[in-house]
């Protein structure tokens, strides 16, 4: 029996401190916990509606910049920066709060696209990231995020007088998200989540977004 206990707490110990499972405490790409100070990530996504090419530099505090590059349909284009900032880390969990502005390389000029992508001129959103990992190395993450939606193409109005600039309303974002470690740098990431524009110019209630893609740790 003292036998069996001994290798039970040694296969436990083996596991714990092996590179896949504890790839999570690094970072990763989608998921809440920053990445540590001077290493790096690149990933790219593909799904509805977005080709997307994401990077994250981890700073000396649990914070990480980040970056994104997407594209749907082959011409449009959307950039965006943001940054992760840890506010509870242990080995096998984290929550951390994700700020980032992102806006059209070339706005679309046609209301279906607003439709499909469920995007506007600008937006900037602010939420928070949970995410777990569980025994078999993945990292499962849940994230909800307000968000304040910009665009200079809202619908006029009768007697409404100009149109204004840039009209502003609100929006959130819910995501569910799952890692897998292919390796000790390779992640494969699969994403599933709802826009919920409330605006009253939006012409898309909920645009749904899901994606599948590879990232990698430097």
């Amino acid at each position: 029996m003292a036998r069996r206990t001994l290798i039970a707490w040694l296969t436990v110990a083996a596991f714990a401190w092996s590179p896949v499972a504890r790839a999570g405490e690094r970072g990763t790409l989608h998921s809440a916990r920053p990445m540590s100070a001077g290493k790096a990530v690149v990933g790219a996504d593909l799904g509805f509606p977005w080709l997307t090419v994401g990077f994250a530099y981890g700073l000396p505090a649990p914070v990480d910049l980040r970056a994104q590059v997407r594209t749907a349909w082959g011409h449009l284009q959307r950039a965006g920066l943001g940054a992760r900032f840890g506010l509870l880390l242990d080995e096998r969990s984290a929550l951390a709060l994700q700020v980032d502005l992102d806006a059209w390389l070339g706005a679309p000029v046609d209301v279906r696209w607003r439709m499909l992508t469920g995007q506007h001129d600008v937006t900037l959103g602010a939420g928070l990231i949970y995410s777990w990992q569980v025994p078999e190395g993945v990292v499962l993450t849940v994230e909800g995020r307000l968000q304040a939606l910009g665009t200079r193409s809202a619908p006029l109005e009768p007697l409404g007088g100009l149109r204004p600039w840039l009209a502003a309303g609100p929006g959130a974002l819910l995501r569910l998200g799952a890692e897998w470690p292919v390796g000790e740098a390779l992640w494969l990431a699969l994403d599933l989540g709802l826009h919920l524009h409330l605006a009253r110019f939006d012409p898309a209630v909920v645009a749904p977004v899901f994606s599948a893609g590879l990232a990698y740790s430097l």
